[in-house]
């Protein structure tokens, strides 16, 4: 699996497209938007959960379509706008959230919701359909069953993190925690 530079570099982009996958916000945004709906002032649970069955069905929509973009617009086309997307929402995301938290403006705060859909947007573009056929596509046949298994080791990783590090910091430092996630974006 590492022996060729070929396998070698086929690696690093699996591992990477691993990690990224998880880290790119959108596990923030995913496991722990009721926090971020707090962090905006939105509390009352009809809300967030009307907001967030709403967001489930946009990530569907984006996905499915995404899906049946890759043949004609093509895997690189997409993966380089999803993250150039996210890069863009997430900051524009992050710098509205710090204005609602020093300001308390209400248009603010739909400005995070807003930025929100548009950060999923791009991540439906490359990440939700095509993470695990790209994998595959880019491994030899013989070694497929082991990259994916480094695959997911890596995603599983990157989910660990996500799982017990966010919440610790987003009850601690609130929307501060937008600002040194978007480093890693």
């Amino acid at each position: 699996m590492f022996g060729a530079p070929g396998n070698r570099k086929r690696m690093m982009i699996v591992i990477a497209i691993a990690w990224f996958s998880q880290w790119s916000g959108n596990g923030l945004v995913t496991f722990y938007l009721t926090e971020v709906f707090k962090t905006i002032g939105i509390t009352d649970p009809t809300i967030q959960l009307l907001i967030n069955g709403i967001l489930q069905i946009w990530n569907l929509a984006w996905a499915v379509t995404a899906a049946m973009l890759i043949e004609r617009v093509g895997q690189r086309i997409l993966f380089i706008s999803s993250c150039v997307g996210m890069l863009v929402f997430f900051i524009l995301q992050t710098v509205c959230a710090a204005r609602y938290a020093t300001t308390l403006n209400s248009s603010a705060a739909h400005a995070v919701i807003a930025f929100i859909f548009l950060f999923f947007t791009s991540y439906n573009l490359a990440f939700a359909p095509s993470i695990v056929p790209y994998t595959l596509e880019i491994l030899p046949y013989h070694l497929r069953s082991r990259g994916v298994t480094i695959f997911l080791l890596s995603l599983y990783g990157s989910l660990i993190f996500n799982q017990y590090v966010n919440p610790v910091a987003l009850r601690s430092i609130g929307w501060k925690y937008y600002v040194s996630l978007s480093l890693f974006v």
